[in-house]
């Protein structure tokens, strides 16, 4: 299983990982309040600004305070940070 870092010690796993899309745009607010109210939001970015929305498998968003670009670098690199 590979570990992806989304930044402050945060990890998801690469496995359950469907997308990785910049955040800002309707459609993504949408899905985040969407995932709030259902109780499936996971907030990993400890109060930092909102960069990266990560949908998984198990309908779960997670949200990264580091750069979409970023998060795929570290995937190519098996994730891990430069």
């Amino acid at each position: 299983m590979l570990l992806l870092h989304l930044g402050h010690q945060s990890f998801i796993s690469t496995e359950r990982i469907i997308t990785v899309l910049k955040s800002g745009s309707a459609p993504i607010t949408n899905a985040i309040h969407e995932a709030r109210r259902n109780g499936r939001l996971i907030d990993c970015t400890f109060g930092r600004r909102t960069r990266s929305v990560i949908f998984t498998d198990s309908g779960h968003v997670v949200l990264s305070a580091t750069l979409p670009e970023s998060l795929g670098e570290r995937w190519e690199n098996g994730g891990k940070k430069k």
